[in-house]
């Protein structure tokens, strides 16, 4: 199977992490099939505990010749069966390896062409005990590890579950939901700046392969060329391939503080044309289960040392004996080139260009639940973040209905009545909140900014307290307000616009008050006197999947599109599209145009925001080159990576980009995205001129204004 590379938005030296996604991994020989092949055999058995009764899972099957070799290996089904073809004839030895335990093997049998052999095993009870290995120093690429006897047992186990991770946990009638994620962290390698996050559920549980061990030895694991950079990680195959453990040394190391024991490899020889992978695969003392894989790569240059390239691949037995990688992640440094500046005055000193750390991005993913018969036999914890947001000191109180952001994410929610905002599943991570309380902004308050450490699979919580309201007419409530009172009109429909009736509705507004509501046989469902603000939805029908969203609230009727999945077993599209008229108006034309023929530097369609299927419309200018995005307390500034501005002093400043919407350009400069863009639901396109050159001809009467580039919003 080829492996399609996932491309990160990195610029100058830009890195793809080498893994693919894949759908199902069948893995299990009828004997019916294989019996027709010429010249083979077949063994078939039940494989039992050790009370002789029960059925035993997942139990790892390897058929040996009379010469040692292992010519067919496989696992137990949930009935303890199993079938495996081998070349005939031949004699051959069964047998049974389960995590933990000594191997449980059968006298060998004699096994004639086109023969079905029937063996029944009962596994033995004697533990490995791992805790009695004693680990010693050596180094074993120089001379001969006297530890070697150890680090084969050690290694016996680890290949147990990386065997049953890389042959059988895909089959069966087993569901799995999992996350991949896409990260950038800022030149620390700490705090998070960007991140996307897609989900996925399939009837597999090994989401992703590596490349051929043999390609990987040849050419190693991390591979430049015009297009970028691609880092290649070791899987369950790679790690057990022959090609691996001809070019890597092994040896034990402990870890007392977790009563840990690992097995560190490294490459046997340096190399500088290519680089290879070291690591350590750590498995529990006590029950001799592997927990995880920590490898980095080798021979990388001295300014990639901060962004600790490399990764991490963890692995989770689940109750019936079943092995999966629950979750993996890999770092990948953004390198770039610079010529430092010339020297001026003095000795003149000729230097070449040098590497510099921009960033580091993070691919990865985790599996978050897995379903076997329509039940969930695993669910991940991960980590969770709950923000308190207190009243200012003087009044009373939790504050309900602030709006928290994570910088760069698209994680947001609103406070509860205890003043909460909770976010169930984070991954790890520095990150920059942002809480706005709807009354301070109306003072012209700046949003609150804090940090927060999200760590492993605990829940952080956070305590902030909201500034005392400076002493504006509008705080004094000297200025008047007219009553405003707010409508949202939902339909709800399928992607092929039928109406769907009787599907539940749940709102909570932006004072964090619960609405509820059910569709009518039209499809429609309406709530009345609403706060303005964001609102988060959740709509739920039986027979179809989830579908949840925020509503941006305004003065008058709000109308919104609900858009269900019917469930059939493949992929989930969680999905609430907020939809104005789709009136074929006549702006549309110019813009399809100038898309058809490329003059734009990038030209956002509506299927492009469909798909990504974005919180923010701003999100969507992340991917585009010449578009810097800063974000901060002041919002989301759209700046030229092209183009800088000097001041008088000669300092280099942003040179920021101009948005326009139907034709209309604004007067801001610049432009806070975050609260002029209009929300995804309601644009067609989005169209970015990078330089002046490009920009169309309408425009020509503000083209010293828009020097820097010009962001054009066509709505619907």
């Amino acid at each position: 199977m080829g492996s399609i590379p996932t491309r990160s938005r990195q610029r100058a030296l830009r890195g793809h992490v080498g893994w693919h996604l894949i759908a199902a991994l069948g893995w299990l020989v009828t004997a019916g099939h294989v019996a027709a092949q010429a010249r083979l055999g077949v063994v078939q058995g039940v494989v039992l505990d050790a009370d002789a009764s029960t059925p035993a899972r997942a139990i790892l099957l390897t058929l040996t010749d009379s010469a040692g070799r292992v010519v067919a290996r496989g696992a137990s089904d949930e009935a303890g069966a199993f079938a495996l073809a081998v070349a005939a004839p031949a004699r051959i030895t069964v047998r049974a390896l389960r995590v933990g335990f000594r191997p449980t093997e059968l006298a060998p049998v004699e096994l004639a062409v086109g023969d079905t052999v029937r063996v029944r095993l009962v596994l033995g009870s004697e533990p490995v005990r791992l805790a009695a290995i004693t680990v010693r120093r050596s180094d074993p690429c120089r001379g001969r590890d006297p530890a070697r006897r150890d680090v084969a047992v050690v290694w016996e186990e680890a290949r147990k579950a990386l065997t049953l991770v890389g042959d059988s946990v895909a089959a069966g009638r087993s569901v799995a939901e999992w996350l991949r994620y896409e990260r950038r962290l800022d030149s620390t390698g700490i705090a998070v700046t960007d991140q996307e996050v897609e989900r996925a559920r399939a009837p597999s549980v090994r989401p992703f392969r590596s490349r051929d061990a043999v390609l990987l030895a040849r050419d190693g694991y991390v591979l430049e060329d015009e297009g970028g950079v691609t880092y290649f990680a070791p899987d369950a195959e790679v790690l057990l391939s022959d090609a691996f453990a001809a070019g890597h040394c092994f040896h034990l190391v402990a870890d007392e503080v977790t009563d840990r024991i690992g097995l560190r490899f490294r490459p046997v020889a340096e190399d500088s044309r290519r680089r290879d992978v070291e690591g350590t695969l750590w498995l529990d003392r006590a029950t001799a289960e592997l927990r995880f894989l920590d490898f980095a790569y080798t021979g990388m240059p001295l300014a990639a040392a901060a962004a600790e390239p490399g990764g991490r691949v963890e692995f989770t037995r689940l109750p019936d004996g079943t092995w999966l990688v629950s979750r993996w992640a890999i770092r990948m440094p953004d390198l770039q080139r610079v010529i430092p500046p010339a020297t001026r005055g003095g000795r003149i000193r000729v230097v070449g260009p040098s590497l510099v750390l921009r960033g580091v991005t993070v691919v990865g993913g985790e599996v978050t639940a897995v379903e076997r018969d329509g039940v969930v036999v695993h669910r991940a914890r991960g980590a969770g973040l709950e923000v308190r947001v207190r009243a200012a000191v003087g009044e009373a109180g939790s504050e309900a209905g602030a709006h928290v952001r994570l910088v760069g994410t698209d994680y947001e929610a609103t406070t509860d009545i205890a003043g909460v905002a909770r976010f169930p599943l984070v991954l790890p991570g520095r990150y920059e909140v942002l809480i706005t309380d709807a009354r301070r902004q109306a003072d012209g308050e700046r949003p609150l900014q804090l940090t927060a450490d999200v760590r492993g699979d605990s829940l952080l919580r956070v305590e902030a307290r909201l500034p005392a309201r400076r002493l504006t007419a509008a705080a004094l409530r000297l200025a008047p307000s007219a009553p405003v009172h707010a409508v949202v009109e939902f339909s709800v429909a399928d992607s092929a616009g039928s109406p769907i009736p009787d599907v539940a509705i749940v709102a909570v507004d932006a004072s964090g008050a619960e609405h509820r509501v059910r569709s009518d046989s039209a499809g429609r469902a309406t709530l009345r006197e609403l706060p303005l603000g964001t609102m988060a939805v959740e709509a739920r029908r039986p027979g179809y999947y989830l579908a949840y969203g925020n509503v941006a609230v305004t003065p008058g009727l709000t109308p919104a599109r609900v858009l269900l999945e019917r469930m059939s077993g493949g992929q989930v599209l969680d999905t609430l599209r907020i939809e104005a008229d789709a009136d074929a108006v006549a702006r549309h034309a110019a813009f399809e145009a100038r898309r058809r023929a490329g003059t734009a530097s990038a030209s956002i369609s509506r299927d492009d925001i469909l798909r990504r299927n974005v919180v923010n419309a701003w999100q969507m200018l992340l991917t585009v080159g010449g578009v810097q995005l800063i974000e901060g307390p002041e919002g989301v500034l759209p700046a030229s990576r092209r183009t800088m501005l000097m001041d008088l002093r000669s300092n280099q400043r942003p040179c920021y980009l101009r948005l326009a919407i139907d034709g209309v350009l604004l007067p801001d400069s610049p432009v806070n995205l975050r609260d002029r863009m209009p929300p995804p639901a309601e644009i067609h396109g989005i169209e970015v001129f990078s330089g002046p050159a490009t920009i169309p001809v309408e425009y020509a009467g503000a083209a010293r204004e828009l020097t820097c580039g010009l962001i054009v919003v066509w709505t619907r």
